[in-house]
C-alpha cells in the first residue's frame, strides 16, 4: 500500500502534535459476602493502578481484537505488546490495470493542508519512498495486487513510541485509469518511562492513483482524528522503475499463488484460474 503519508507524519515525533483523547480510567472489583443464603457485592477501586487481567497472553486475531482490545486502548492503559493484533492474518486481493503493475519510486511531494473544508497552503518537500504492485496473473493474463492486514509499524523518539496499526485495507478500479486504495488505521503513542498510553487516534488514507496520458498522479487524501492542522492532500508523480514480476511466494513465506486460487474459488470466479490450476481443481 502507498507509504507516502508516512514520510511526513509518522517521523519523528519531534514534529508531530498530538491531540489527546482523555478518558478516565476507573476499575472497580467486587467482593462476594454471603448473607442468609444471598449474595451482596460491594464494590472498591482497585488497588494498585489499573487493572492488567484483559491483557491476552498472545496476540489476537484481527476480529477479536476489535471487539476485546481496541476499545480498551485508551490514555492510561498499561503497555504491552500482546495489545498489538496478530499480523497478516487478512488478505484482500484486487485486479489492477496494468500499467499500475510494478515498482514506482516518487522523489517530491506537496501537501494542501484542508481544515473544515477550507483549502490552505500547499508545501512542498522531499519524500523519496516506493510502492509496489501486482503479484499474481489469472488465466486471462490479468495483474491481481494482494493486501495483507493488519500491518503494525513503529516509530521512536527519545520518550515515545509510536505504533501504527492498519486494521484494514481495500482498493478498487473506479475506471482503466483510475484506482483507489483505502486505510484505515490507529496510532497508539507510548510513554517509554512508564510504559503507559499517552495518545490513541484514529487515521484513515484514500489514495488515488491516475493515469493521464503518459504522467501518473497520485492524490492521497488524509484525515486525523483531532488533529484537523494535519488534514490534507499529498500529490506526487512517481515514476515506474522496475516491471511487474509474479511473485509466487513471499519473504515470509506467504504462498500468495495458492491464496489467490483460493480466493477465486471461494468467490465463485473459479474461471478465472490459470488452466493447470483449474485442472486440478475440477479432478
Amino acid at each position: 500500500m502507498p507509504r507516502l503519508i508516512r514520510q511526513i507524519f509518522k517521523r519523528p515525533a519531534s514534529v508531530k502534535v498530538f491531540f489527546t483523547l482523555c478518558f478516565a480510567i476507573a476499575f472497580l472489583f467486587f467482593c462476594g459476602h454471603d448473607s442468609d443464603s444471598t449474595h451482596a457485592q460491594t464494590s472498591k477501586p482497585l488497588e494498585g493502578g489499573i487493572d492488567e487481567s484483559w491483557t491476552p497472553s498472545d496476540r489476537l486475531p484481527l476480529a477479536e481484537w476489535k471487539n476485546t482490545i481496541a476499545p480498551r486502548l485508551q490514555q492510561g492503559t498499561k503497555w504491552s505488546d500482546n495489545l498489538l493484533p496478530q499480523q497478516n492474518t487478512e488478505v484482500f486481493w484486487m485486479p489492477i490495470p496494468s500499467w499500475l503493475a510494478g515498482t514506482w519510486q516518487t522523489e517530491n511531494a506537496s501537501f494542501t493542508s484542508r481544515t473544515d473544508g477550507r483549502i490552505g497552503e500547499t508545501a512542498s518537500y522531499l519524500s523519496r519512498h516506493t510502492d509496489s504492485f501486482g503479484c499474481q496473473r489469472d488465466g486471462t493474463g490479468a495483474i491481481w495486487h494482494l493486501m495483507r492486514f493488519p500491518a503494525v509499524s513503529s516509530t521512536q523518539s527519545a520518550d515515545q513510541i509510536s505504533y501504527f496499526i492498519d486494521s484494514t485495507m481495500s482498493g478498487n478500479s473506479k475506471n482503466a485509469f483510475h484506482v483507489n486504495f483505502d486505510v484505515n488505521d490507529i496510532e497508539v503513542v507510548i510513554n517509554k518511562a512508564d510504559k503507559q498510553i499517552q495518545y490513541v487516534r484514529h487515521r484513515h488514507d484514500a489514495t488515488s492513483w491516475i493515469k493521464i496520458g503518459p504522467l501518473v498522479s497520485v492524490d492521497d487524501l488524509m484525515l486525523i482524528e483531532g488533529a484537523a492542522d494535519k488534514n490534507g492532500t499529498i500529490r506526487s508523480q512517481p515514476k515506474l522503475v522496475a516491471p511487474f514480476k509474479i511473485s509466487d511466494k513471499l519473504n515470509d513465506g506467504f504462498d500468495a499463488k495458492a491464496s489467490l486460487h483460493h480466493f477465486l474459488v471461494n468467490n465463485g470466479d473459479a474461471a478465472l484460474l490459470p488452466p493447470t490450476a483449474h485442472t486440478k481443481t475440477i479432478k
